[in-house]
This record gives C-alpha cells, sequence and structure tokens, in this order.
C-alpha cells in the first residue's frame, strides 16, 4: 500500500498541431490545486483494493457519492487533505476486511513505508492482534522498493492528467471534488490494470523475487585506477593513478632496469616501492587536510553573521569589496602575528641554548 497526493486541476502537457508561424500554443487551465489524498493497495495476483479517498474538509458531502462507481471505496476528510494517525489505522481495518477471506495461510504481508501513520502504536499493535506481518521498505527506497512507486503510480497521474486535459479542451471547467472522483476514476481504469500491477511487483525485484532488478539500478562508486605494489613489510599501498601516470610509471621503471644488472634489480624495486609509500602518504596527507580545510571554511561561512560595516543600503558589488578589504587586513595581521611568535620563537631557543652551554674560554675559540 501507499498514498498518491493529486493537485485537482493540474493538467498534463499535449501535443497539438498549429501553424507554422506560431512557435508555441498554450491551453488554458483551471489550476485549482486544493490537494487530494489516495490511499491505493495491490496485490501480488493482480487484484486491487478499492480506493481510498481523502479530502480537505469537515464533512463528506452527498453529492461525492454519485460518481463513485466502487461501493467499497472509502471518502474520508481532514484538515488539510494528508494521512494522520487515525486514518491510517481506519484504513488497515479496511484493508483487514477485504483481505481476510483472500489469505492462504495464517498470516498477511503488508509491505509499506515508514510514513508516521504507518508505524503508529495503534498501527502496530492491530497488526499483531490480526496476524498482519507489516513490512516497512528502508528510507528512500520506495522508488526502487515499492511496487505502486515503481510501476503504477506514474501511469496513474499520467492518465488523471490527461483526462483533466480532455475535459478542458473547449472550455475552462471548476475541477471541484466531484470532477476529481469522476476523473480519477477514468484515469484508474486506465492505469492500475492486471497488466500494471504484475509488471510492478516484477520491476521491484519482489515477485518473482529478483533482486538483482534493483541492485542493477544503483549507482556504482566510480573508482580511479590505482597503482598497486608491496613494500619491505609486506603491506600492499594502493595510489589512485591515471591510467596515463601509471603507464608512464611502469615504462620509467622497465627502461632503468633494462639498463642495469640484475644483482640491481631487487634494490631498484625497494627504492620505487619506498618513494611510493611516501608520495601515496603525502597524498593522502594533502587530501585529507584540504577536506578538512574545506569543511572548516564551510562551517565559518555558515555561522558568520558579520553585518558588512554598519551599512544599511549598500550595492552588492560595493559590499563584496568591502569584505574583500576586511578578509584582506585580517590575513595580514595574521602573518604579522604568525611572524611575531616565530622570531619570538626563534630568540627564547637561542636564549635556553646559551644559558645550557657550558661558560668557558672554549665557547670562544
Amino acid at each position: 500500500m501507499n498514498e498518491k497526493g493529486f493537485a485537482m486541476g493540474i493538467a498534463d502537457s499535449s501535443k497539438v498541431l498549429v501553424r507554422r508561424t506560431e512557435a508555441q500554443a498554450f491551453s488554458v487551465q483551471a489550476g485549482n490545486q486544493d490537494w487530494v489524498s489516495l490511499i491505493e493497495c495491490v496485490s501480488f495476483n493482480g487484484t486491487t483494493l478499492p480506493p481510498y479517498f481523502i479530502f480537505k474538509g469537515k464533512l463528506i458531502q452527498e453529492a461525492w457519492l454519485n460518481p463513485i462507481k466502487d461501493g467499497r471505496a472509502v471518502l474520508q476528510v481532514s484538515d488539510n487533505g494528508w494521512t494522520i494517525n487515525a486514518i491510517g489505522l481506519h484504513w488497515l481495518e479496511a484493508f483487514d476486511l477485504h483481505t481476510r477471506t483472500q489469505t492462504k495461510g495464517t498470516h498477511q504481508l503488508l509491505v509499506l513505508d515508514g510514513h508516521e501513520s504507518h508505524v503508529s502504536t495503534d498501527f502496530i499493535q492491530y497488526c499483531c492482534d490480526h496476524s498482519i506481518v507489516a513490512l516497512c521498505l528502508p528510507p528512500h527506497s520506495t522508488h526502487l522498493l515499492q511496487p505502486l512507486d515503481v510501476g503504477v503510480f506514474g501511469p496513474l497521474s499520467k492518465a488523471y492528467k490527461k483526462c483533466v486535459h480532455f475535459h478542458s479542451r473547449y472550455e475552462v471547467i471548476n475541477v471541484n471534488k466531484l470532477n476529481f472522483l469522476r476523473y480519477y476514476q477514468e484515469a484508474r481504469l486506465t492505469a492500475i490494470t492486471t497488466q500494471n500491477v504484475l509488471s510492478a511487483w516484477r520491476s521491484a525485484g519482489l515477485i518473482p523475487y529478483n533482486p538483482s532488478v534493483v541492485t542493477s539500478k544503483l549507482p556504482r562508486p566510480k573508482t580511479p585506477p590505482y597503482a598497486s605494489f608491496t613494500n619491505s613489510n609486506g603491506v600492499q599501498v594502493n595510489i589512485a593513478v591515471t591510467p596515463s601516470a601509471a603507464t608512464r610509471i611502469n615504462q620509467f621503471v622497465d627502461e632503468i632496469l633494462a639498463g642495469m644488472t640484475p644483482s640491481l634489480h631487487t634494490r631498484v624495486l625497494g627504492l620505487k616501492d619506498t618513494a611510493l609509500t611516501a608520495v601515496a602518504d603525502r597524498t593522502i596527507l594533502q587530501r585529507t587536510n584540504q577536506e578538512l580545510l574545506d569543511k572548516q571554511k564551510q562551517q565559518r561561512k555558515k555561522q558568520s553573521r558579520k553585518g558588512v560595516r554598519n551599512a544599511r543600503v549598500l550595492t552588492v558589488n560595493k559590499s563584496r569589496a568591502m569584505m574583500r578589504e576586511a578578509e584582506d587586513k585580517a590575513k595580514e595581521l595574521a602573518n604579522k602575528t604568525a611572524r611575531y611568535h616565530a622570531l619570538r620563537g626563534k630568540v627564547g631557543f637561542a636564549k635556553l641554548v646559551w644559558k645550557e652551554m657550558p661558560m668557558d674560554n672554549s665557547v670562544f675559540m
């Protein structure tokens, strides 16, 4: 199961025939953006549960019942048209009512996301009391693992916008809740089909179980090529290099070894390993230091609330110039302070050496 939100009056873009002299064509639409939430649930055998409508409002109007063809559908109202814990629990009771007779075995499996209304105490307690196993998907994974997100809601949203566009071709209509119910059911018949539902479960890698369908879509980390070697202590060291750099290193070492006696090969290879180890350490330290400096600089920028002097009105260019001037002065002051401390350290060290040296004639000879 999963929720889907709709802006009732938003239509989809479409292709039309226009005169060659017209660069673009526009379609007027009501643009009613009142929010409606839907809860849909599909089974791995291709069947679907009745839709669960959540409108923004206080009372359910009698007129809303007329366009609904499935008498098992549920109409719900909330203050903002969104799902809350009480609505989630009510939907779960409806789910249990519709699926109890179709259950094979002792338990039912319900795949859902981690929305607050799905993990409330009452929701989980109801699942435990009625042998419902609630499988909560990992965060930020529903676009890959939730069958409704993978293969149903996309076609459903497109079909609904197409219906809105079709019915508003000749005049601007007000897509109210009554019209929404008509258009949504048309779109639902087109998009939520047995073929689409089965394809959605298959594309999510759940039925049939095929993890490679999902893992093949995950981004792969891009790793640079490495020059690998083992030092004298038996430790393998990998240095990230470009292909051209790796080729030059190998060619250079081969040329040196070709012009030397075999007895010196071991020493040359050992020298190469030692040098590469030093280069690797230096590269790692440079990168680490640079990352730390960048991070510290970003934090300073975020935390800085300094005003541009006492100005109330300034142009952007003038503000930036004043900020650069202040930064230059701060750097100059820091350099002076560093030179002062360095000089002070040298003088102190000289005094210490002078104090510890034996004071006899040999010092001046």
